[in-house]
């Protein structure tokens, strides 16, 4: 090889310059060539400076000789040195346009553009020191450049530069391992920066404002992020990626995404002049003239006024003035075509506007203009109440009709009503001032019609002639009539209203009974608002009615209606007597004509009597000569006092009289003893009487007490039973 011949030249320079090589680094010098003042090597400069490359992998280092002015210099003789050092690592494995003398020194020349380059590797962890000497350069100061080369285990697969669609997601990878095996590497920083943010980017779940964010690689040596827009817009963003190992960047590298858009090219042709009521067709053409597809295209058809939508060949929605077609999507370069068909409805010079858009915010609109000619002829008919009564209403209906070629614009129809008459109401609603009535129609299309009614109030006897105007622009104005006579109102009929009650007299304690209520119309013109009210007394309870009633309280209530003249309502109302007393029950008509009435139906509500009566000896058996007491006890346990009650005492042979007590006198008339009757005798009360006798004969006898009062037919009777012995 031809290094060799170099050696002695290499000696002989290292003596002369006395370097010393104690440290395994190599410093070579040889003598500059011969070069023009103009072109005379001033300075050199190596690049990269620093940097990280796996072990097995080559790094080319390029030095760069510039003369004073910094220009380059070709034909510069670079040396190029790998200094050796303990833990140094590394090889030259060539150099541009030169010779590799060994592992670590190498010799090349600058091309044209003043540079020449060498390529290191190195086959296990460690640095690599490169040296760029250029003998030419005379100043010790600028004639040598040096460069670090680290090298490590570890490799780099890079996210490539990718082109995305606008608005979509991006996730970027970096894949880390051992440049030995290949193992994944987990535990490695990857730092991430947005550097180009035109458009505004960001990483996914982070706010806009910051464009940094770090991972770590995972058990499969990965890191992922996902790049996002932040507004869908055409552009590109880059982001660096710098790995990193303990706190010591091993790699960097800039990945660009560039963002697609599709653009929208829109036109829309048609005629120029149309007369009204004919028919008009435009072409909407759209086209995606963009990089990417277009995904939602749609198209919307502002419809000007003077034009009313027909029909398309897509199928359109209408809403309003606004016709919209759904294209889908569109590939690139691909055109859609609409056909839209409008009726001409109104004269004057129209802009139909067509705007397209996509979902990614592409935007195109495009316009046709178009003059509508012709005329519009309204014409006018009235109808209304010919006869009525004063206080009555009539009713007049208007209609309007565009019998022309041209919408009526600013169509206007105007009645006004003669004095006696006055306005009540109308459908449409109109505008009201003083005596005339104003209905605002707008725009009547052609051969269209509109109608209004209008009610007055008939104020005064009399006939009326009502007139009512129709109007638009550049059209002449129609008018029709319609009579009325307002006849003087007949005598008012006289309403007239009856009621009756009929029912039970007498009731019993929990004992019901049914009243009759009847309303008949009397009058000579129908009842309305029939309304019937039964108040029930305090000692009656409600039980039923029909037809069933309204029940509030004491209170039912029955809604009648209407009734005609002469009609009958009969009702029926079923009570319950629930307390003793007299009561009176008030049944009462009203109706909406005021005319009402009221009838009652009185009666009592009473109860059976109810009383008992014991009789007792206080001695039995008793001895002859004794004297025993005959108890009896009466007891009003009804409902209601009784009167005249009389009580009379039998007393067998075997006794004689002795005394006797009671609540009134008593009479003995032979073997009988009388109690004059009480007047009354309260419910719940208990009277006592008492009669003694004597024992004068022995045997078992029975003593008899008998009660009568006048609320009970029968006499009570009660015995008590002696038993009269010896001693």
């Amino acid at each position: 090889m031809n290094h060799f011949k170099k050696i002695p030249h290499m000696l002989a320079v290292a003596i002369l310059c006395g370097i010393l090589i104690f440290t395994g680094v190599y410093l070579v010098t040889s003598p500059a060539p011969k070069a023009t003042a103009a072109n005379t090597p001033a300075a050199v400069t190596l690049t990269p400076a620093e940097a990280t490359n796996p072990i097995k992998t080559q790094h080319t280092l390029t030095a760069t000789v510039i003369d004073a002015a910094g220009d380059p210099v070709a034909g510069t003789e670079v040396e190029w040195i790998l200094n050796r050092f303990p833990a140094a690592v590394g090889d030259i494995v060539q150099v541009s346009n030169g010779d590799k003398v060994d592992n670590f020194y190498a010799m090349s020349t600058t091309n044209s553009a003043g540079q020449a380059t060498v390529t290191i590797t190195a086959t296990r962890p460690g640095d690599t020191d490169v040296t760029a000497f250029v003998p030419a350069i005379t100043d010790a100061t600028k004639h040598k450049a040096f460069a670090v080369k680290h090298w490590v285990d570890v490799d780099v697969d890079w996210p490539g530069d990718d082109v995305n669609k606008i608005g979509t997601d991006h996730p970027m990878t970096v894949m880390v391992f051992k440049a030995t095996d290949g193992t994944p590497l987990a535990g490695i920083d990857i730092t991430w920066t947005i550097t180009d943010d035109n458009p505004n980017a960001r990483f996914q779940g982070l706010s806009t404002a910051i464009n940094t964010t770090a991972s770590v690689t995972d058990a499969a040596g990965e890191a992922t992020i996902t790049l996002q827009q932040v507004i869908a817009v055409a552009g590109e963003n880059t982001v660096h990626i710098e790995v990193s190992q303990a706190g010591i960047l091993l790699f960097q590298h800039d990945a660009v995404k560039k963002w697609l858009s599709p653009s929208l090219d829109i036109s829309k042709t048609g005629p120029t002049t149309a007369e009204i009521g004919s028919t008009v067709t435009f072409t909407i053409a759209v086209t995606n003239d963009g990089d990417e597809s277009a995904n939602g295209v749609t198209v919307v058809d502002q419809i000007p006024n003077g034009l009313s939508y027909l029909d398309s060949t897509a199928a359109g929605v209408v809403a309003g003035k606004t016709v919209t077609w759904n294209l889908g999507n569109m590939a690139v370069g691909s055109i859609s075509r609409i056909t839209v068909t409008f009726t001409a409805t109104q004269k004057g010079t129209w802009t139909n506007r067509a705007t397209a858009t996509s979902t990614e915010g592409a935007l195109a609109t495009a316009t046709a203009d178009i003059q509508v000619t012709g005329e519009a002829i309204l014409d006018i008919t009235k109808t209304g109440t010919a006869s009525l009564e004063q206080g009555e209403q009539a009713t007049y209906t208007i209609t309007v009709t565009n019998n022309g070629v041209a919408p009526a614009a600013n169509t206007v129809i105007t009645d006004t009503i003669p004095v006696g008459l006055s306005y009540a109401s109308s459908v449409p609603a109109g505008t009201v001032s003083g005596q005339t009535v104003t209905w605002n129609v707008g725009t009547l299309a052609v051969g269209a019609s509109t109608t209004v009614t209008l009610t007055v109030n008939a104020d005064t006897v009399g006939n009326f002639i009502n007139a009512a105007v129709a109007t638009a622009t550049d059209t002449a104005s129609v008018t029709d009539t319609a009579d009325t006579e307002v006849l003087a109102p007949p005598p008012p009929l006289v309403p007239d209203v009856s009621i009756t009650k009929t029912g039970v007299d007498l009731l019993y304690i929990n004992q019901d009974g049914d009243f009759t209520i009847t309303v008949t119309n009397n009058g000579e013109t129908e009842l309305t608002n029939v309304v019937v009210t039964d108040t029930i007394p305090t000692v009656l309870t409600y039980v039923s009615a029909s037809p069933a009633g309204a029940v509030a309280g004491k209170t039912v209530t029955w809604n009648l209606g209407t009734m005609a003249v002469g009609a009958t309502r009969t009702l029926t109302i079923r009570l319950m007597g629930n307390a003793l007393g007299n009561f009176v029950n008030t049944a009462s008509v009203a109706t909406a004509e005021g005319v009402s009435g009221m009838a009652t139906a009185a009666g009592i509500v009473t109860a059976k009597s109810g009383v008992t009566m014991q009789i007792t000896d206080t001695v039995d058996p008793l001895p002859i000569g004794n004297t025993t007491t005959y108890e009896i006890t009466v007891t009003n346990q009804g409902l209601i006092a009784v009167h005249n009650a009389g009580l009379s005492v039998y007393l067998p042979d075997s006794v004689s009289y002795v005394t006797s007590t009671g609540p009134s006198a008593a009479t003995v008339v032979g073997r009988t003893v009388t109690f004059a009757p009480l007047v009354s005798f309260n419910t719940g009360i208990t009277v006592n009487f008492t009669v003694t006798v004597r024992g004068v004969s022995p045997g078992d006898v029975l003593c008899r007490a008998t009660l009568t009062y006048d609320e009970f037919d029968l006499p009570i009777a009660s015995e008590e039973g002696t038993s009269i012995y010896n001693r």
